[in-house]
């Protein structure tokens, strides 16, 4: 699992994602896909169907925006995040 920003802008929300594998500039990112524009990782939630280089980012994610790499497993605690998130929707209705 590694955190990192979208095309490595700060402006977002950081995004923690399972890197799936790491891939060299001018392979294609996978069967039958795009040719990577640079070396990067390959990543995917845990909850997608896809990889997120099919439309959350659309190129290999660069060794300079990851900003951090987990170290263990906690689990279910991505739904800590949901549930107050969904909390606060309904609050400020």
């Amino acid at each position: 699992m590694i955190l990192y920003w979208k095309y490595g802008s700060t402006a977002g929300t950081p995004i923690i994602h399972r890197a799936m594998y790491y891939m060299e500039a001018g392979d294609p990112m996978w069967e039958g896909g795009p040719i990577a524009p640079h070396s990067g990782y390959i990543t995917k939630g845990d909850n997608n169907m896809v990889i997120d280089q099919y439309g959350l980012c659309t190129e290999p994610i660069r060794e300079e925006w990851v900003i951090g790499v987990a170290c263990f497993r906690v689990p279910y605690i991505g739904y800590v995040r949901i549930i107050l998130l969904n909390m606060v929707k309904i609050v400020g209705r």
